[in-house]
């Protein structure tokens, strides 16, 4: 569906193993930098850290300070984007 719209902008797919090509593929996990295979060397260019790790309904998993420090380091490998996933 998303693809049929053909719009310019790139759209962010969450955990979907076989995305279309105009879609970015996500990845969720702590630290997943770590791991440069799953650092979303995604199509454009585009490096993207998504932080929305949670447990239980609404309840924070990470401290601001681990945030900051995990932005930190997405822009420090290339990253070009954060994104706040609730």
């Amino acid at each position: 569906m998303a693809d049929s719209l053909d719009v310019d902008v790139p759209w962010i797919m969450c955990q979907q193993a076989a995305s279309p090509k105009p879609m970015l593929e996500t990845c969720y996990d702590w630290y997943f930098d770590e791991n440069q295979k799953t650092l979303i060397p995604v199509k454009r260019g585009l490096k993207i850290g998504l932080d929305g790790l949670r447990v239980g309904w609404c309840r924070p998993f990470r401290t601001a300070k681990d945030l900051s420090y995990f932005v930190t380091r997405i822009f420090q490998k290339g990253g070009t984007l954060q994104n706040y996933y609730m």
